[in-house]
């Protein structure tokens, strides 16, 4: 019998415009029209969070800071380089910037052109790390399999650089 897995794209911003501008607009954002509720703020279920999905127009004024002149003529954010869109997830615990995949490009998209966006969300409130600032856990620890300073190669690394420095 043949399975078929649905695999649903999401990468996750960790430091740059997009990050910076949801650490110091997270709580406005939490309170204004501009987001769609996630769930029933009022029932018992575990996610109590907000979603943004800013427009092309928003990210290139107010998140990148372009001149409405330094727009004109010029490709949409992310047209040639993305693969989704961002998006701002804020939960009491974590905020984060994600790209979530549409497929098709989309200049300003919706709720319903974010592939797998339900399933991304409920798999994300599973695996928060709290380790870290706005941590999730596949991110944790990949990262500490990718770093030297972890294993044992580490020393290996330390004791070439000492060799390489001291030979002539």
């Amino acid at each position: 019998m043949i399975s078929l897995w649905q695999v649903n794209l999401v990468g996750q911003g960790k430091s740059d415009s997009f990050v910076d501008f949801l650490d110091l607009f997270a709580r406005k954002l939490r309170d204004t029209c501009l987001l769609t509720a996630l769930g029933d703020r009022t029932s018992s279920n575990r996610y109590n969070g907000s979603l943004f999905i800013p427009k092309d127009h928003f990210i290139r004024k107010e998140i990148l800071g372009r001149t409405e002149t330094g727009m004109r003529g010029r490709d949409a954010y992310g047209k040639t380089s993305n693969y989704g869109a961002k998006i701002f997830v804020i939960l009491p615990s974590h905020n984060l910037v994600l790209t979530i995949a549409t497929g098709q490009f989309k200049e300003n998209p919706v709720a319903n052109d974010l592939l797998g966006l339900k399933r991304i969300l409920a798999t994300i409130l599973n695996v928060l790390s709290f380790r870290f600032e706005n941590g999730l856990l596949p991110i944790e620890l990949a990262n500490a399999v990718a770093s030297l300073s972890t294993y044992p190669s580490a020393h290996i690394l330390e004791l070439f650089a000492k060799i390489r420095m001291h030979s002539p």
